[in-house]
């Protein structure tokens, strides 16, 4: 099967459109199958990106290995091209004849020469990568086409997703950050090309001057990995951050607020003869008094209500009585209660 690549511009693929009498052909159920695998790849590549998500570590050799195998640990990455790669069982790779030995049946080897093979004496580096590839599987006999009865010829019924490691002598080309600048300030932001390059690095391997010289911890490096976050890494990677947030708490009681103590109105209920001059007072420090003197109850604001500042002179001219009410209030307090005096005034006052 051909893989198809994206091309820069594309305005969309193309799908079989199915209808009752159509003749299929096997162009036409690969063009699906490649339909549905062009846009996981697009999504994979615009959406997520490409490098390693988890695992592929590679360690130096152990026990019996040769002197320059090392082992390439399972793991799954993205490719460039947004094809996925799940390194399934532990592979050992010989990197000086790119000799490979894995239980994985899908892990292949690409020939190269010997790396060898270079000046004596002297220090190479190199880059262990991987990349996607395709293989045919499970060949099958092709029916005769007419009415030969002889033998049919074979063909491959299956394709086989697999991948393959090289040795690189550089490193393949990144395209460039979108930097953070362009990030923070909500730029547009260009679509990325499909890269050439479908390998990726696993880790920067220094050789030593010997063949016969082991590789150590020390002649592997993951500084050229390029790496991609989960959804589940990047929430973990921001609440390391800001900080785990706390659990909602449910507020906290509180304390019962005090009550304002009730307003004394002086002189008390009686009966005058003639104008009396009326004083509020309270007990509790900075309150605030409000007083009526049509019987109403004192509400600040109201149309009857006035704030009291000193006394007041009180009379009437014809016999009646007043009811003079108050009440005191006071910021994070409770009103006081209300408390009314009555003044009887027996007639007119000389």
């Amino acid at each position: 099967m051909t893989m198809t690549m994206p091309i820069t511009g594309q305005a969309g693929l193309e799908r079989v459109r199915f209808f009752p009498g159509q003749i299929l052909t096997a162009d036409d159920m690969s063009l699906s199958t490649e339909w549905v695998l062009e846009k996981l790849r697009r999504h994979n590549r615009y959406l997520h990106g490409w490098g390693i998500v988890c695992g592929c570590d590679v360690k130096p050799p152990g026990g019996t290995d040769s002197a320059w195998t090392v082992h390439i640990c399972p793991g799954y990455l993205i490719t460039p091209q947004g094809d996925e790669v799940l390194i399934a069982s532990e592979a050992k790779f010989d990197l000086a004849g790119c000799i490979l030995s894995s239980a994985d049946p899908c892990a292949t080897a690409r020939p190269c020469p010997p790396i060898t093979r270079r000046p004596a004496g002297t220090t190479q580096k190199v880059y262990l990568a991987v990349r996607y590839v395709e293989c045919d599987a499970r060949p099958v006999r092709i029916a005769p086409a007419g009415c030969s009865c002889g033998d049919g010829q074979c063909d491959y019924s299956r394709v086989r997703e697999a991948y393959e490691f090289c040795c690189l002598d550089s490193l393949p080309p990144v395209p460039p950050p979108y930097g953070c600048d362009h990030l923070c300030h909500g730029d547009v932001l260009a679509c990325p090309d499909c890269p050439p390059e479908r390998w990726v690095v696993l880790a920067t391997v220094t050789l030593p001057s010997s063949v016969d010289t082991t590789l150590i911890v020390d002649n592997i490096s993951p500084a050229d990995r390029r790496l991609l976050y989960s959804a589940a890494m990047l929430r973990e990677m921001a609440i390391c951050n800001c900080g785990p947030q706390p659990a909602p708490q449910p507020p906290a009681p509180q304390p019962p607020m005090q009550t304002v103590e009730p307003p004394v109105i002086e002189p008390p209920t009686g009966i005058y003869a003639a104008a009396i001059t009326v004083t509020i007072t309270d007990a509790t420090p900075q309150a605030q008094i409000y007083y009526t003197t049509s019987g109403d109850d004192p509400t600040p604001g109201g149309p009857t209500t006035n704030l009291y500042g000193a006394p007041f002179p009180l009379w009437t001219q014809f016999a009646s009585t007043v009811t003079v009410k108050a009440k005191a209030t006071k910021a994070n307090f409770n009103d006081s209660p209300i408390r009314s005096v009555d003044y009887t005034f027996t007639g007119v006052i000389q």
